[in-house]
């Protein structure tokens, strides 16, 4: 009696050269001819003798060389043309580092290459070395350690047991390991020594398409016998719990299951129209797999920036109240004595235009204070602690009960609109120590609106 696994891998088999020879024939003969003919092909007997005679052609590979430039290969061909690469198995070692790498997806398969043309038949021995049987360990683990736990299956009458083992192995080509110039090479330092290794990069095709077949599984459910089947599963609907959850969704009705949309797939296509000359797995797909979305973050576009050294020097800039500074200015240079503008105009003119830079002060405390939560970052800010008292929510109760910060904050907003008044006038009145004074008290006014 045959493990079990490999039980259900001729079942499966069988099941799929039926479903392509019979399509929806409803001819009975046809269907006894074409099983009769099933039963002969599969028969243990029969395709281990196709096995060992045709297992040399192909080889066994974890990693497809043909995935990353298609002509090259692990055939004699390849050889000759002098485009071999070294056909690489490797698993790696799973380990709890959050990497999507080698050795860290449970349960892909391995994969093989070689002849296009023998991908349906040859094909099918790559697929049965790399099963993993009931006892945890791959077919050809067994095979390699020349384990006798195979042995009952792979016995066939009038052929010797170790030879039929070793024309299997001659699916593991061992050879020296070769790239070539058509598999770019990277080079990867090693710590600092200043040496480094150059390596060729190959793909993985069992994760490629293990991805692939996870994604379509969120994307369009699985059929009701695949339940259960696979560890990923779980959070997965069937085909038909799917489309109740969208159409649940479309009618803004409720649904008690979750479920998850992928957005922002490429497909990528490999072989084109040949997808057997690269390997068996990339056939069974059509030759396509799927690229999730990798782009850079879209940053949200902000028009207030928390300031990190200094809000009057980010925040508010002397050009947004120049017309205020430059009205400021005529009214300091007008003459007070020839009584043309009314003392009382000239003043009043005054204070409306320092009122008018006080609230841009305002203004622009209050929209950082908006942002204050999602952009403040203490261990990258230089503000001073007056500033953090001022613009923060977590001071606001401080604000209320102190005052010192209040003394600097009015007298760095009377420096930057004398600092203003300066820059934004070519011809700017120069003020003196009444003026000067005048302005402080002005500010000093609107302390509480500071708060």
């Amino acid at each position: 009696m045959p493990d079990p696994v490999i039980h259900a891998f001729f079942e499966e088999r069988k099941k799929a050269w039926l479903s392509k020879e019979l399509k929806s024939s409803k001819d009975e003969q046809k269907i006894r001819q074409k099983k009769l003919e099933c039963e002969e092909l599969y028969s243990r007997e029969n395709w281990l003798r196709f096995a060992f005679e045709n297992s040399y052609k192909r080889s066994l590979v974890s990693h497809v060389s043909k995935m990353t430039h298609p002509d090259t290969g692990s055939s004699k061909t390849s050889r000759s043309k002098k485009t071999f690469v070294t056909p690489i198995i490797f698993e790696g070692k799973c380990e709890n580092d959050g990497l999507l790498r080698t050795g860290n997806v449970k349960g892909i398969d391995l994969d093989s290459t070689g002849n296009g043309t023998e991908v349906n038949t040859i094909g099918e021995v790559g697929a049965l070395l790399s099963l993993v049987l009931s006892d945890g360990r791959r077919f050809y683990d067994h095979l390699i350690n020349d384990s006798s736990y195979l042995d009952d299956f792979l016995k066939v009458d009038n052929l010797d047991l170790q030879k039929s083992k070793e024309s299997l192995k001659a699916m593991f080509k061992e050879e020296n390991q070769e790239t070539n110039s058509r598999i770019k090479q990277v080079y990867f330092p090693l710590n600092n020594s200043g040496d480094y290794h150059q390596l060729s990069l190959l793909t993985n095709s069992g994760i490629v398409f293990e991805c692939r077949k996870r994604l379509d599984a969120i994307r369009f459910g699985i059929d009701e016998e695949e339940v259960g089947k696979n560890t990923y599963e779980a959070d997965v609907l069937t085909k038909d719990e799917l489309k109740q959850a969208r159409d649940k969704r479309r009618k803004n009705e409720y649904f008690d299951q979750p479920f998850d949309e992928i957005y922002g797939l490429t497909t990528i296509g490999y072989g084109g129209t040949k997808p057997q000359n690269i390997s068996v797995l990339n056939n069974q797909n059509g030759g396509k797999a799927h690229l999730l979305l990798s782009v850079p973050p879209a940053l949200e576009q902000r028009d207030v920036q928390f300031p990190k050294k200094d809000f009057f020097q980010s925040n508010i800039r002397y050009s947004h109240g120049r017309e205020a500074f430059r009205a400021l200015n005529q009214i300091f240079l007008a003459p007070k004595s020839d009584g043309k503008i009314p003392l009382k105009n000239l003043r009043s003119g005054r204070d409306n235009r320092l009122q008018q830079l006080t609230d841009l002060v305002i203004d622009s405390m209050w929209q950082v204070r908006r942002i204050a939560k999602t952009q403040y970052r203490e261990d990258t800010s230089l503000l001073p602690r007056y500033q953090k008292i001022w613009l923060l929510d977590e001071f606001s109760e401080l604000r209320q009960q102190q005052d010192d910060w209040l003394a600097e904050l009015t007298t760095k907003i009377r420096d930057w609109i004398i600092t203003g008044h300066q820059r934004t006038n070519k011809e700017a009145a120069v003020l003196g120590d009444a003026e000067i004074q005048f302005i402080q008290s002005f500010v000093e006014q609107y302390q509480e609106a500071f708060r």
